[in-house]
């Protein structure tokens, strides 16, 4: 929406919405290929046409065409992965793809399974923004809640394992004037919009990315094995803070094993320190006090959890290293298995 907004574009922007299917397309054109959007601050309403497609371009010839930009944008790490392998030939080095939101072991999937060989890659960047500034109302059309949206985004190296922390300016400095999609997200920045483009090296923002990991992997699980109407109710319970203690400090041991390039990042001992993380996720729960998690949300009305995403990333990252991962792994098990039991018995007509 941003990009097509910028006096750059012709009438019909020079953006492709890449659908999930046929059907979906069709609705799509039958909606007069637009989507609407609603901004609740400023009250207006904004109706714009895109080009669509749910398939690879193609030449004339049936050769599969390269894309020059390429956003991803899912809600589960699923469907990140099953969008890419439908266009992964149009993809080579010289793509710039960048992933909205992407959750943990997405990037480490792509790089082992899509592009084994780091010179295959793509220039890759992650972007972080916050879910519940965009509100879906119908298929097509959005309503912004916020009169900024802040969007963190960084580079992400070929290489993982060998990555040396720079800061934002040298990692972004050889995309600077070359890159075409960082020109056109600088401009949505520059831009009286909605957009608040923030630009960080990858250490700095997977140093953030962990700590909301790592807060969220306690939070939600608890709450759905509590069966909690509200995050709040935690509190009440004597032992949930040495129970948050344990999993944050087996999660921080993962991290730290797993990923030895995390001690070379200024302030990254602060970051993961294991005391400051979990009076930090006590102090979210008594700021919170009327929300409810995601993973509880999802339950209730039988939607799979992000379990596999939170403390099952972990549970695969020790299981690679051959750590321990006891606490961790039993939270995922006992939440897969209240999920599973919540699905059987809103399904069963003898519960109700």
């Amino acid at each position: 929406h941003e990009i097509a907004q910028l006096s750059i574009q012709p009438k019909v922007p020079q953006v492709v919405l890449l659908l999930n299917d046929q059907k979906k397309l069709n609705r799509f054109l039958e909606n007069d290929s637009s989507l609407t959007f609603e901004n609740k601050n400023e009250k207006t309403r904004t109706f714009n046409q895109f080009m669509a497609s749910c398939s690879p371009p193609m030449f004339a010839s049936g050769e599969i065409a390269n894309v020059e930009n390429l956003i991803v944008a899912e809600h589960k790490s699923k469907a990140f992965t099953t969008s890419l392998q439908k266009y992964v030939k149009s993809v080579d080095p010289s793509t710039n793809l960048l992933l909205v939101n992407p959750g943990f072991g997405v990037i480490e999937y792509l790089y082992k399974n899509m592009w084994p060989e780091k010179d295959t890659r793509p220039n890759l960047f992650v972007a972080v923004a916050p879910q519940d500034c965009v509100t879906q109302t119908q298929e097509f059309n959005f309503a912004l809640n916020s009169h900024k949206v802040p969007m963190r985004i960084s580079p992400v190296p070929r290489d993982l394992h060998s990555y040396k922390y720079k800061c934002a300016s040298e990692e972004l400095d050889k995309y600077e004037n070359t890159n075409d999609l960082l020109k056109l997200l600088k401009m949505t920045k520059e831009s009286p919009k909605t957009l608040e483009m923030l630009f960080y090296s990858y250490g700095d923002l997977l140093l953030s990315r962990y700590e909301k990991l790592i807060i969220d992997s306690c939070i939600g699980p608890l709450t759905v094995l509590y069966d909690c109407h509200h995050n709040s109710e935690l509190l009440k319970i004597s032992y949930v803070p040495q129970t948050i203690d344990q999993l944050i400090k087996e999660q921080v041991n993962i991290l730290t094993k797993t990923n030895r390039f995390l001690s070379s990042i200024p302030h990254a001992t602060v970051a993961l320190d294991k005391s400051r993380l979990c009076q930090l996720a006590l102090h979210t729960l008594e700021v919170n006090k009327h929300g409810i998690s995601k993973m509880k949300r999802d339950m209730d009305v039988l939607n799979s959890t992000d379990i596999n995403q939170l403390n099952g990333y972990f549970v695969s990252l020790a299981r690679y290293k051959k750590l321990d991962c006891y606490m961790n792994e039993t939270i995922m098990n006992l939440v897969k298995g209240k999920v599973e039991l919540n699905k059987y018995k809103a399904l069963n007509y003898r519960y109700l």
